[in-house]
């Protein structure tokens, strides 16, 4: 298996990327959200997520969930 772990800029949030898509999890281990697509990356504000879903770079608003664009 092969993907990526990181930290959101203040450390209250965990990305993982996988072959299964992008998720957040809290510092407990609960997964808090998942994303469609791949390689995702927070915002410095901790407000967005972009993913790549291999043809469109995909951002999201990590609260809601809602794509912001496509």
């Amino acid at each position: 298996l092969s993907g990526s772990i990181s930290f959101n800029q203040s450390n209250n949030l965990i990305i993982t990327n996988d072959e299964q898509g992008t998720s957040l999890w809290d510092l407990s281990g609960k997964r808090v959200k998942s994303f469609q697509g791949y390689n995702g990356n927070i915002s410095p504000d901790s407000q967005l997520i972009a993913t790549d879903n291999g043809n469109n770079l995909i951002i999201s608003n990590i609260l809601s969930g809602n794509q912001v664009t496509q």
